[in-house]
């Protein structure tokens, strides 16, 4: 399911829900604050404000200190619209915003729920995700086996090969960790090259995973060129752009570029203060 909308639905619901698909978390909650969910009469539609409420709440919260209260209201959500459709979303929003706080265990515990879906989709999705927190935190042998278990699977469909791809990416990366460089950069390379020009948010990710391969084999200068690429040339997708910069100042400080340090550093701050912090 992409998108589900409601005859009769308030005009402040589709508007927001655009309004989250352009980045404008802002002008959906304010959109979607107009909606007085007491002169709604379908149950389906204050669930989809109130989901809608807390997706641009959590949006926000990478952007700015606002992550507690984010976790408070996607849990609400949860409590309050056990049939909705948006469940599983909402499960994987509560473990992006723990993991965004560092709160990896609890990342996990969500995650998992997703796993126990009958659906492959969810059960590799529920592998690749928590696979990524247990990167977050070192402990490559046990991201490379849940990577695998995505990488490996005999399931095909249209919506499993981005994730199979992203699992493929995030592998290079725990592999370059353990030693194999030269394989990892040539893994990823190869997606690089194969990518749709167009697919900013993937091949910010190549990059970013690029540069964590080169970086675990010891070659700064060809890390930073790899954040760079994301800085420079794909700074809409926020997360990879948040995470380029903050590897971008260490590495501008190594090569005595202060300066471009602390522009980086300033660009991090105040686009990304949630990311700063952490």
């Amino acid at each position: 399911i992409i998108s589900v909308y409601f005859a009769g639905e308030p005009e402040q619901l589709n508007s927001g829900r655009t309004a989250i698909e352009s980045g404008r978390y802002q002008d959906a909650l304010d959109l979607l604050g107009e909606v007085d969910v007491d002169d709604v009469d379908r149950d389906e539609v204050v669930s989809d404000v109130e989901y809608f409420r807390v997706v641009a709440q959590a949006r926000l919260a990478s952007r700015e200190d606002g992550a507690d209260d984010a976790i408070s209201s996607v849990t609400a959500f949860l409590a309050g619209n056990k049939k909705s459709f948006h469940v599983p979303a909402a499960i994987e929003l509560l473990g992006d915003l723990y993991a965004a706080s560092g709160q990896f265990e609890q990342a996990r515990t969500q995650y998992a729920k997703l796993g126990k879906a009958p659906s492959p989709f969810y059960k590799l999705k529920s592998a690749w995700l928590v696979g990524q927190t247990w990167q977050a935190e070192g402990d490559h042998e046990k991201a490379r086996s849940l990577y695998r278990q995505v990488v490996e699977s005999a399931e095909q469909s249209p919506a499993i090969d981005p994730i199979r791809l992203a699992a493929t990416l995030d592998m290079a990366v725990s592999n370059a960790a353990a030693g194999d460089a030269a394989g990892s950069t040539a893994a990823i390379d190869k997606i690089i090259d194969e990518a749709d020009p167009e697919d900013a948010d993937l091949l910010a990710r190549a990059f970013n995973a690029l540069g964590d391969a080169q970086l675990a084999a010891g070659d700064k200068q060809a890390a930073k060129l790899a954040y760079l690429h994301v800085h420079l040339l794909y700074s809409s997708a926020e997360s990879a752009h948040a995470k380029a910069l903050s590897q971008l100042i260490p590495l501008w400080e190594d090569s005595g570029h202060a300066d471009r340090a602390r522009q980086a550093a300033e660009i991090l701050s105040r686009d990304y203060p949630n990311h700063s912090s952490r």
